[in-house]
C-alpha cells in the first residue's frame, strides 16, 4: 500500500531524536556528499553548496545529521529535474515552507539515509540564492564557531529539548527557534537584542598604546569596556567627568597630587572640570573598567 504524503510526514517528524558528541568525520562527510551532488545534479541550477546547522561547528554535540544548504538558479527547475533523480537514489523529498505549516517560501529538502539501517545521514536544503533568511544560518554557524561559550550554550539547549520531545521534531525545531534568531541579530551586526548588548559580539579598538575598549552607543549614551594594561601611559591631564565601575585589576587616579586607588569592585564618579583633572595608573598588569558617557551632551560642547 502506497504511504500518503501525510503519512510520510508523520512519519519522519516522529523519527526519534539523538544527539551525540561532535564526530571529526563530519565535515568529511559533508564533502563526500557535495562531491556526489555536484557529480549527478544539472551544473547549471547549482550555484553554491555550504555546510550548515551543528556537525559544521567543531567540538558542538548534534543530531548525526550532515545538514547542506544548497543555493539554485531555479526551484521549480529543481522540481522537474532534481526530484527524478535524486528520489531515484532512494532520497525522501518534501516541499517544504521555510516555517509555519504552508506558508511561503518554500525550499526543496532531501532526506538521504544509509541504505543498509534506514538512518537518516544526511538533510540537504535546496533554497534560490535570494532566499536571505535561509542563507542567514550561515551567519548562526559562523558565530557558533567564533564564539565557544554562545555554542555551549546551544548545546545545552538542544540536549534538554531533545529529552523533552524525542519523537517531535517539529516541537524541537520550534523551541530552538527564539535561541537562533537571538544569536543572528548578534551575528548580523547589532549588538542590541531585547535589552541586553552583546559585548562578545563587539570588536576591540584602540587609540593609544596600553588601552583597548568596546563600546556601544544608543540613544544618546554610550557604554564602554575598558582594558588598560600596565604599559599604557597617560599622555596629558583629563579634564573629562567619567562615570564607572571597575571589573577586574586596580587603578590609581592621581588627582593633582592627591593620588586615590580604585580596586575591583569600585565604582568611580569624577565630575568634569579643570578642578578635577586627573592621570589613571595601572597597579598589576591590567585594569578592567566599565565606564558610561552622555555622548549628546559632549557633542553640544
Amino acid at each position: 500500500m502506497t504511504e500518503t504524503l501525510e503519512e510520510r510526514v508523520r512519519r519522519v517528524t516522529r523519527e526519534t531524536i539523538r544527539i551525540v558528541p561532535y564526530d571529526a568525520e563530519w565535515p568529511a562527510r559533508f564533502e563526500l556528499e557535495k562531491q556526489h551532488l555536484l557529480s549527478c545534479l544539472p551544473s547549471e541550477l547549482i550555484v553554491r553548496i555550504e555546510h550548515e546547522g551543528s556537525t559544521a561547528v567543531p567540538g558542538l554535540a548534534a543530531k548525526p545529521i550532515v545538514d547542506m544548504l544548497v543555493g539554485v538558479t531555479d526551484l521549480a527547475a529543481v522540481r522537474e529535474r532534481v526530484v527524478p533523480i535524486l528520489e531515484s537514489q532512494g532520497y525522501d523529498y518534501f516541499w517544504s515552507p521555510t516555517k509555519g505549516d504552508d506558508v511561503p517560501p518554500f525550499y526543496a529538502l532531501f532526506i538521504k539515509r544509509d541504505p543498509a539501517t534506514g538512518v537518516r545521514t544526511h538533510h540537504i536544503h535546496m533554497v534560490e540564492k535570494d532566499m536571505v533568511e535561509r542563507w542567514d544560518e550561515l551567519l548562526f554557524r559562523d558565530y557558533l564557531i567564533e564564539h565557544p561559550a554562545v555554542a555551549r550554550e546551544y548545546e545545552a539547549l538542544k540536549r534538554r529539548l531533545a529529552a523533552e520531545f524525542p519523537n517531535d521534531r517539529v516541537r524541537y525545531t520550534d523551541e530552538k527557534t527564539e535561541f537562533i534568531v537571538a544569536v543572528t541579530k548578534r551575528a548580523k551586526g547589532s549588538p542590541m537584542e531585547e535589552y541586553r548588548i552583546a559585548f562578545d559580539s563587539l570588536s576591540w579598538e584602540s587609540q593609544l598604546p596600553g588601552v583597548r575598549y568596546k563600546a556601544f552607543e544608543h540613544g544618546g549614551t554610550k557604554l564602554r569596556l575598558a582594558e588598560y594594561s600596565r604599559d599604557f601611559v597617560a599622555p596629558d591631564w583629563c579634564t573629562e567627568g567619567h562615570v564607572g565601575y571597575v571589573l577586574e585589576g586596580e587603578v590609581d587616579i592621581d588627582f593633582g597630587g592627591r593620588v586615590v586607588r580604585f580596586s575591583a569592585g569600585d565604582g568611580l564618579f569624577i565630575p568634569e572640570g579643570e578642578e578635577h583633572r586627573h592621570k589613571p595608573a595601572v597597579v598589576g598588569d591590567v585594569v578592567r573598567l566599565v565606564l558610561v558617557e552622555h555622548v549628546d551632551a559632549k557633542r553640544a560642547r
